[in-house]
């Protein structure tokens, strides 16, 4: 009976005790956006590696009310591989737009409508010739800031 309950404490253990999965030397980065000066909330950062052979890998972020973010690449928060990357950032908000398509809902045998969304910051921001730039070393960066201007072109 003995042997039973370790070998179920090995497979309980394994299964819910262990944190493994992430990706090694991946270092924290988080900072702030801000557009014209002020906090951004609600905007997505991502980081996009510069070199494509490396093994870096995207990163994403979202900024709070502070236009503060965290990087995740695979787990919520963990982190990004050191290396440089392009950072691009987007705001997409409802347009005010409703669109009515052809098809009927059948459950409510109405035509299907949808609200698209639209990026509210300059077009420059969210391309992958973004620039802006963050090389992140091996020890990472906490502080990292992005002040975007309204008027970028």
């Amino acid at each position: 009976m003995k042997h039973y309950l370790s070998i179920l404490l090995v497979i309980l253990l394994c299964c819910f005790g262990c944190k493994g999965g992430g990706l090694p030397g991946l270092v924290q980065c988080s900072g702030v956006v801000t557009l014209d000066g002020k906090p951004l909330e609600g905007a997505t950062v991502m980081l996009i590696p510069r070199d494509s052979s490396s093994s870096q890998r995207n990163a994403i972020g979202v900024t709070d009310a502070g236009g503060k973010f965290r990087m995740t690449t695979l787990k919520e928060n963990d982190g990004v591989m050191p290396g440089t990357y392009t950072v691009t950032v987007t705001k997409f908000e409802k347009t005010g737009e409703v669109i009515t398509l052809p098809e009927i809902d059948p459950e409510t045998k109405q035509h299907i409508t949808f609200e698209p969304s639209a990026n509210r910051l300059p077009a420059a921001y969210e391309k992958n010739d973004s620039p802006l730039e963050i090389t992140l070393p091996k020890g990472g960066i906490k502080t990292a800031s992005f002040d975007l201007k309204s008027t970028s072109k």
